[in-house]
């Protein structure tokens, strides 16, 4: 069994086979999203997990596998 971590991507239509081959295989337990906040506080967590959407059939498994989001998992920015 393992996880996937999603830090830094997109998730979009480029990463959609690499996304298909580890996230629903059986052996995938989680699916974590580290996401990016911006200074204004909205952070891209809803458009990453809709693109994983995109390319996941399996919907139900999709959902018991993905963690809700955590305050703690964006990734922190340089300042400008």
């Amino acid at each position: 069994p393992y996880e996937v971590y999603i830090y830094g991507l997109s998730c979009g239509l480029s990463d959609n086979i690499l996304l298909k081959t580890l996230m629903q295989k059986s052996n995938c337990k989680q699916i974590r999203i580290f996401y990016k906040k911006s200074k204004n506080n909205r952070d891209n967590f809803r458009n990453i997990l809709m693109n994983i959407s995109r390319s996941l059939e399996d919907k139900e498994d999709m959902r018991s596998k993905i963690i809700s989001q955590q305050s703690n998992d964006f990734i922190p920015q340089l300042a400008d």
